[in-house]
């Protein structure tokens, strides 16, 4: 068979909680690739907020960038 996409919003939040990142420092003298994910989280200026599904992808994204961002359950 093969493995089942989750397109759909509705299935995701079924299955992950949504969480709010916010970017609270800034990229300046970081790495690229540091840069690259906040970049790809929708984050790129301080104070700039997006709100995620935490799937394992975006978790290992937050974990990498963990001393630039503040996350919280979204509301």
């Amino acid at each position: 068979m093969g493995v089942r996409k989750l397109d759909d919003n509705k299935e995701k939040a079924k299955l992950y909680q949504k969480v709010s990142i916010k970017q609270i420092r800034s990229t300046i003298s970081r790495e690229r690739s540091q840069l690259q994910t906040l970049q790809c989280l929708g984050l790129g200026r301080i104070g700039r907020v997006v709100e995620q599904y935490a799937e394992p992808s975006i978790v290992g994204m937050l974990r990498k960038v963990a001393h630039l961002v503040e996350v919280r359950e979204a509301k």
